[in-house]
């Protein structure tokens, strides 16, 4: 598990990172934007083009970060309901094989998706679309870990506290 442990650091300080230069650079080139307007009286086509792809790069890899280390928002209803902690450790487990089974599914449309996109040029620039419809096999790869990893974690943790109550 300390494997993990350290990939999944590794994985976090990259993808805070990544989105750090990707909010950068949306502000850089959105501020380019308006100030072209403002005193040239005409935009850059890439500069906005960029942006919007930049924002889905930061989406996403931003969704993995937070599903690896547990930060997203979410509904505890039924967890809350339920009295016994084993039983919030199997809703845990289930949860993390649901998550895994959707995210491998995108995962393989997301690789069926890069064969079209290399086809496909974008309207203001004429660069492939290639790069935009990456982020779906990188970032669900990421994804896929993060909820792999967190059902192996799921899984020890709940066989080391029916280990420790066996003992008692």
């Amino acid at each position: 598990m300390q494997v993990f442990e350290k990939i999944n650091k590794v994985i976090s300080v990259i993808t805070k990172i990544f989105m750090i230069i990707c909010f950068s650079y949306m502000t850089i080139a959105l501020s380019i934007q308006v100030f072209g307007r403002y005193i040239f009286n005409a935009g850059f086509s890439w500069t906005e083009e960029s942006a919007r792809y930049i924002m889905i790069w930061s989406v996403f890899i931003g969704a993995a970060y937070i599903a690896l280390n547990l930060e997203h928002v979410k509904v505890s209803l039924i967890e809350d309901a339920l009295k016994k902690a084993s039983h919030r450790e199997v809703l845990h487990i289930v949860q993390h094989v649901i998550s895994l089974i959707f995210v491998v599914i995108v995962l393989c449309y997301g690789f069926m998706q890069l064969s079209i996109a290399s086809l496909s040029r974008s309207a203001n620039t004429g660069q492939s679309m290639l790069f935009p419809y990456m982020v779906f096999p990188v970032a669900f790869i990421l994804l896929t870990y993060a909820y792999f990893y967190r059902l192996v974690k799921s899984i020890l943790k709940m066989k080391n506290r029916q280990e420790g109550e066996s003992e008692l």
